[in-house]
């Protein structure tokens, strides 16, 4: 059976821990699977090349993923509420500097006698005008630069999915090993013709999008 380990990942703390590696009850539980490998020495093999003991293996890493997906999901989405505010505020802010470019051109193309009370009024409404203008863009630089950090964080967040789902992967096909092996040491002392050839033993991936789509090869049985 897989072990959960007391270690969580510390971007997706609301994700299942990783799944226990080393360790005492590790080397008991390799132990157990290669004694249970033995036993099945005439269980069938699945359509995946899979036996009984090996698949219920499999389905518990396959759950342990998705309750990892549902908290990456959960992560994700509010990741996407907030860069929804941002890419509102920032094409606001775009729409306002603009409007507040072209009011400054006509301000400046205008021809206003220089000594007269409107032309000073027309200095202030520039000088008022290219300061929001200026506020305005340093708001706009602030949503893009959060922007790229979400875009960032999203990415270090599929990463940490991917990390702990391949902890409980790897820790599948460990376990599947030693079953296997128990299956050919027993097969070998047997000798018995009517033991079914073993097919080459999966590999267990997972099949979300945050995992690598170029899982590694499959080890020979």
């Amino acid at each position: 059976m897989l072990i959960p380990s007391s270690t969580r990942s510390i971007l997706l703390p609301q994700a299942p821990p990783f799944a226990r590696r080393r360790g005492f009850r590790c080397t008991i539980a390799n132990l157990v699977a290669q004694i249970r490998g033995a036993r099945d020495l005439n269980q069938p093999f699945g359509e995946d090349g899979l036996q009984p003991a090996v698949a219920a293996w499999h389905r518990q890493a396959d759950q342990v993923a998705a309750q990892i997906d549902d908290a990456l999901c959960s992560r994700l989405e509010e990741l996407d509420r907030r860069s929804a505010e941002l890419l509102g505020l920032a094409n606001h802010r775009a729409a306002s500097i603009a409007e507040l470019g072209a009011t400054l051109e006509h301000a400046t193309a205008t021809a206003i006698d220089e000594r007269s009370v409107a032309a000073s009024d027309n200095r202030r409404m520039m000088r008022a005008t290219r300061a929001t203008i200026e506020t305005e863009r340093t708001t706009l630089a602030t949503a893009a630069k959060e922007l790229r950090q979400l875009a960032e964080t999203r990415q270090r967040l599929r990463e940490a999915a991917r990390d702990i789902a391949d902890s409980w992967s790897s820790r599948c096909d460990e376990l599947a090993a030693f079953h296997r092996r128990g299956f050919h040491f027993r097969a070998a002392r047997a000798k018995v013709n009517s033991t079914p050839a073993a097919p080459q033993l999966p590999s267990h991936r997972h099949r979300y999008d945050w995992i690598d789509p170029t899982p590694p090869t499959t080890d020979p049985g």
